[in-house]
């Protein structure tokens, strides 16, 4: 399927009159390399049209994975300059071919999997407006519940988006699930296999360790946290943080638990009562001994707080970034002290590292 440009507010991408290949080259080319890789994505999409052989390294696929791994380690490093929110306002339209924008999205590597009215999926590039329609994955339309996830399979070096079809057959909590998985690079969906219980509805799917994970429904105040391997396509289950005495599985006092990646870690914000949450953070993935509680939030004394979002991102001041409601919030670890930043009415929010990787395997 053809790649079309999303409207956004990006510098032109190709230059016709490129004749300045014969300037003389004051520094080794690999130096220039060296320089250029460091530089953010406007940038890059602008000395595309300094030269041609500028425009043909920015295109190059080594080069991209190379531009996208410097700026992943910045990230770790806590430099701004590649990190960014994607901010969806309630009821914003985002223009694709005249389509208005609903539901939620996903992103991986600076791609963006949006999902329109629970049917019509788009893989879009923010940077360089670059976007790819995904094939329709054949679930036929019905009361069911459906999940789009998206991912990334290091094993392949493929880009992968799993659609979740769940039902719930009686009142006993017997569920029916049907699962399929799209790669980028064949363009196509397969059927894999089924795991038990059914995804919270509306809860965000998180991408780490090249696995999906989200929690699911077993049963009468029963959850568990599914992890979803891309490359092995098979099912495991993360053991939850041992949450101490005053927690007993089944009781209800976990009120809600959403799941978050704090600095490439998996992490759980676990609401123990009305008054507050506790934020989990598993430092080595899969080790349930490396859970370690990182913080008490006790401002979420708040009719809203059901409607907070998993944490978005943490600086090295120990700030905590998430989505309240409708703003966003940011909750220093150390001070307990709360900051707003100047970010209202947003009904979803997205961290992305801003790259030059094509939804378009073909270019």
């Amino acid at each position: 399927m053809d790649c079309d440009d999303m409207d956004c507010d990006v510098v032109p991408m190709d230059c016709d009159d490129m004749d300045c290949d014969d300037i003389p080259p004051y520094l080794p080319i690999h130096i220039i390399e060296e320089i250029i890789v460091r530089l953010p994505v406007k940038s890059l999409l602008q000395i595309r049209c300094v030269c041609k052989s500028w425009q043909a390294l920015t295109y190059d696929p080594i080069f991209i994975q190379r531009h996208l791994r410097a700026s992943t380690k910045k990230d770790d490093d806590d430099d701004y300059e590649h990190k960014r929110l994607l901010v969806m306002p309630d009821f914003a339209h985002f223009n694709l071919k005249s389509c208005s924008l609903s539901s939620n999205s996903c992103s991986v590597n600076g791609l963006v999997c949006i999902i329109i009215d629970n049917k019509v999926l788009v893989i879009w590039n923010p940077c360089t407006g670059k976007s790819k329609r995904l094939p329709n994955c054949g679930f036929k339309k019905s009361q069911a519940q459906y999940i789009y996830e998206f991912g990334y399979d290091e094993v392949s070096s493929d880009y992968k988006v799993v659609a979740i079809k769940s039902e719930i057959v009686n009142f006993q909590v017997t569920f029916n699930n049907k699962v399929k998985l799209y790669g980028l690079k064949s363009d196509s969906w397969k059927n894999i296999g089924d795991f038990s219980g059914i995804p919270l509805h509306n809860a965000s799917s998180i991408f780490v360790s090249g696995s999906l994970h989200w929690i699911s429904v077993t049963g009468p105040f029963m959850k568990s946290v599914i992890s979803l391997d891309l490359s092995k396509e098979t099912y495991s289950t993360i053991v939850e943080p041992s949450y101490g005495e005053g927690y007993r599985e089944g009781d209800g006092d976990v009120m809600v638990s959403i799941l978050g990646v704090l600095s490439g870690n998996l992490c759980m914000l676990s609401y123990m009562d009305a008054e507050y949450a506790d934020l989990w953070v598993m430092k080595e993935y899969g080790k349930v001994e490396s859970w370690y509680k990182l913080c008490s939030m006790t401002y979420l004394q708040n009719p809203l707080s059901f409607l907070v979002s998993s944490p978005l991102y943490i600086s090295k001041k120990n700030e905590v970034v998430l989505l309240l409601g409708s703003r966003l919030i940011s909750f220093n670890i150390d001070s307990k002290i709360i900051s707003y930043p100047d970010i209202h009415d947003c009904f979803q929010v997205r961290g992305y590292l801003e790259s030059l990787v094509s939804p378009c395997p073909e270019l």
